[in-house]
């Protein structure tokens, strides 16, 4: 959300005022689906406690919400520090008793089979991604060949470089802290190096590409420790703001580069 002009910052305030609205939204939409019998996943629900709670633990004042206005006059962040404390907060702090009252309903398990209708919501999924009807069976088939593929590759590897096995080929370069970030600013610097040699390497393979290239951000603090490895948000429809990829940088010492390439390509 931008807040760079006076104009910009009035919508937000006005965004933020009408906040309260959504999370009373999203919170009339759980107790719907407890009552169906349609109720997320025990470890998301735990997970989006201990986001709130974080996030609740930080000073309005200091949140991630006075971001767009960090470069503002004093009047325009004060009216923004308002809309936090007074109606934004409150807020999430009703959403959370909301979200401790739906924990008890939340389920063990964890994909979309579980459901009602589930094996239909999941070939549904897979229209809305791949546009085409394929059957589960065979797109998880598929799955297994390539995985089984790509683990005769990396056997492949591990053996012209010496080792035995794979997992003692891994182990040896995990070992020698190769594929380990020295910090987490680390972390976000090789991701932008990998952004920009994707995108320089992206007009071999696509014939129609975005504008221009994602911006390249750490995951905020607040919910760093329940997010994945590293996701991406489009862009504004109208792209005047770029696409953002996320990279978590909490806990650098346990992660992987390797993994991280993966996901970024």
């Amino acid at each position: 959300q931008r807040a760079d002009t006076p104009e910009r910052a009035e919508r937000y305030v006005g965004r933020l005022e009408a906040f309260p609205a959504y999370l009373e939204g999203l919170t009339h939409v759980a107790d719907e689906g407890v009552a169906a019998g349609f109720v997320a996943p025990a470890v998301v629900v735990d997970r989006s406690i201990a986001q709130v709670e974080r996030l609740l633990a930080l000073p309005p004042e200091e949140s991630p919400g006075m971001a767009p206005v960090s470069g503002a006059d004093d009047e325009e962040r004060d009216q923004v520090a308002a809309a936090l404390r007074d109606r934004v907060w409150p807020a999430y702090e009703r959403y959370l008793e909301a979200l401790v009252r739906y924990r008890p309903s939340a389920r063990d398990s964890i994909g979309l089979c579980a459901l009602p209708d589930g094996e239909e919501r999941y070939a549904a999924e897979i229209v809305g991604f791949v546009t085409i009807p394929l059957d589960p069976a065979d797109v998880h088939r598929v799955g297994l060949e390539r995985l089984t593929a790509i683990d005769g590759e990396r056997r492949g590897i591990a053996a012209k470089l010496g080792y035995s096995d794979l997992a003692a080929a891994m182990e040896a370069h995990r070992s020698s802290g190769r594929d380990t970030p020295g910090s987490r600013e680390d972390l976000v610097r090789l991701a932008e190096e990998q952004v920009r040699r994707g995108w320089d390497s992206a007009a071999g393979w696509f014939g129609r590409l975005p504008e221009r290239n994602c911006e390249v951000r750490a995951i905020e603090q607040f919910r760093e420790q329940d997010a994945p490895a590293a996701f991406y948000q489009p862009p504004s429809g109208d792209n005047t703001r770029a696409a953002i990829y996320y990279v978590n940088t909490f806990d650098h010492t346990e992660q992987r580069l390797s993994q991280l390439a993966s996901i970024t390509y």
